[in-house]
C-alpha cells in the first residue's frame, strides 16, 4: 500500500485550499474587530497574489497591473480600517 501523498497541481488540491483560505479570510475580516483586520487583510492580499500567480494573464499592461496593484492596497487599507 503506497501512503505517499501526490504533489498538488496548479490545478488541483492546492488551488482548492488557497480558494478555501480566501473564502475564510474574507469571511474573518468581515467579523474581525478592527485591531485585527490589518494582518488578516495583508494575508488575504497574499493569497488573492497567489491564485492570480497559479493563473497568469496571456497579455499584461502595466499600468493595468498598477491600477490592480493600486486597488488591492485600497481595499486591504479600507477592510484594515483606515482611509480609503
Amino acid at each position: 500500500m503506497n501512503n505517499h501523498a501526490a504533489a498538488p497541481t496548479p490545478s488541483g488540491d492546492y488551488e482548492r485550499r488557497l480558494v478555501e483560505l480566501r473564502d475564510l479570510l474574507e469571511q474573518s475580516l468581515t467579523e474581525a474587530p478592527a485591531y485585527s483586520r490589518a494582518p488578516l487583510a495583508r494575508e488575504y492580499a497574499a493569497v488573492l497574489a497567489r491564485l492570480d500567480a497559479l493563473h497568469p494573464a496571456e497579455v499584461s499592461d502595466r499600468v493595468d497591473d498598477l491600477a490592480n496593484a493600486r486597488a488591492s492596497r485600497r481595499a486591504a487599507a479600507k477592510a484594515a480600517g483606515g482611509a480609503g
